[in-house]
């Protein structure tokens, strides 16, 4: 670090605040906006004179080698650019987290190697966004840094994701071979679903088909395959999704969802605006242990929510032989959420709004949806963690014990989105009460 080193004083004066800097320099009138401000400043004081003052009232100190900073927050949080206030949060008692070993044998990068290709590709990374939505043919030879499949998890989602970005680039910018290469490197959805598209477009028939099929025998998301089946009209027998139309007299509520619970609820019954804090959060309670489960790279530091590939594909696999399932038996699943709702309310957890997910709202919900159900939802968020996280019914509505219904609400040119589409039919396929509540303008 140097102290109070010579900077640019545009640079120096924006780092008071207004207050400050009349305080500093009583004989300028503040105006505004600030820069305008540190301007009048600027033009009536000598450099040395603006300095002086700055340095009495708060020295200042420069980070000569500020990239180690990046490097530490990344061996420390697993993210270059986490904010530092972190601790202030934990130890002012805002945020509270789980407590989890943090053995040296568990570390994000155990050693020089791994780290150093880590950090290559955050170069090629930055790289490849300053190249923008549409590189030119001389971004090509980046692939070449991004070919090898990595060995290390964490370093190998990072090579898919940058990998997706420029063949995407390419794509885009009709460099089809380029984004063929890229996507066929990748590890990473929707690598496959671009593959597809692209092989469509050139009329490639049998690469088509050949891609569809592997992509529909082992699909890397739910999504995924769907689209598959849809590409090659392999589609299965879907359930159709109810809908109960509604007119509305006059003019468009502020609130359609808080509308619509009111007309559900006008008899009897109970329901609130969850959306996917309800899946998300009964999720994250039945699954408590195996989202703490003691995994290689998953905790870097005491500050987690959740651990690093809490919504990759391997989630599961990586955890099977450290946890039981909680939904092989489903009939102590409302005690299990129930029990760990209460030990664990307020804890920091990247699936949980505790707020709307109070323990008032969870005992009631146990009681009106029987333990299978529950367990079913709990299997469809489990067959794809990420994608369950958008799209499930905008409405929980409780009626009595064994009667409810999740409705997603739609207002006039509203339209069901394909991820809301697939959530829908997932529940109905499982026999749980779900549809659609269109209104529209009289």
């Amino acid at each position: 670090m140097d102290w109070c080193p010579d900077t640019e004083l545009n640079v120096l004066l924006t780092g008071w605040s207004v207050a400050e800097l009349h305080c500093l320099f009583p004989e300028i009138k503040p105006v505004k906006p600030k820069n305008e401000h540190v301007k009048r400043i600027i033009h009536y004081h000598q450099h040395d004179s603006i300095v002086e003052r700055l340095q009495k009232h708060d020295p200042w100190v420069v980070l000569t080698s500020a990239e180690y900073l990046a490097v530490y927050r990344l061996l420390f949080f697993g993210d270059p650019h986490q904010d530092l206030s972190t601790f202030v949060l934990r130890d002012l008692g805002i945020s509270r987290f789980e407590e989890y070993a943090l053995p040296a044998k568990r570390r994000l990068f155990t050693d020089r190697r791994t780290l150093d290709a880590y950090l290559d590709l955050m170069r090629v990374t930055e790289i490849v966004h300053e190249l923008g939505p549409r590189p030119d043919r001389s971004a090509i030879s980046l692939l070449t840094r991004l070919w090898r499949k990595f060995p290390h998890r964490f370093v190998e989602r990072r090579r898919s994701r940058t990998l997706n970005r420029l063949a995407r680039g390419f794509e885009r910018a009709g460099e089809l071979d380029a984004a063929l290469s890229g996507y066929a490197r990748s590890s990473l959805a929707p690598a496959r679903e671009r593959k597809l598209r692209i092989l469509m477009k050139l009329g490639d028939t049998r690469g088509v088909n050949e891609l569809a099929e592997e992509m529909v025998r082992r699909p890397w998301t739910t999504l995924e395959g769907e689209f598959a089946r849809r590409a090659t009209n392999t589609t299965v027998s879907q359930p159709s999704i109810p809908q109960t139309d509604v007119c509305l007299f006059g003019s468009k509520p502020d609130s359609i969802e808080r509308y619509a619970l009111a007309q559900l609820t006008e008899d009897f019954g109970m329901g609130w605006h969850l959306e996917n804090q309800l899946p998300m959060g009964l999720f994250g309670l039945a699954f408590w242990d195996w989202i703490y489960a003691p995994v290689d790279g998953a905790f870097l530091n005491a500050f987690q929510s959740g651990p690093t590939d809490l919504f990759w594909p391997d989630f599961f696999g990586v955890r099977q032989s450290h946890c039981e399932d909680p939904l092989e038996s489903t009939d102590s699943l409302p005690e299990r959420l129930l029990r760990t709702h209460r030990d664990k309310n307020g804890i920091s957890n990247r699936l949980i709004n505790w707020s709307g997910l109070t323990q008032d709202r969870l005992e009631r919900i146990v009681e009106v949806i029987d333990a299978p159900a529950l367990g079913q939802v709990l299997s469809i968020v489990r067959a794809g963690l990420e994608e369950a996280r958008a799209g499930f019914p905008d409405l929980t509505v409780l009626y009595e014990p064994g009667r409810y219904e999740f409705v997603e609400v739609k207002g006039p040119g509203d339209r069901v989105q394909s991820n809301q589409q697939l959530w829908m039919r997932r529940l109905l396929e499982r026999d749980i009460p779900t549809r659609v509540m269109r209104f529209s303008l009289v």
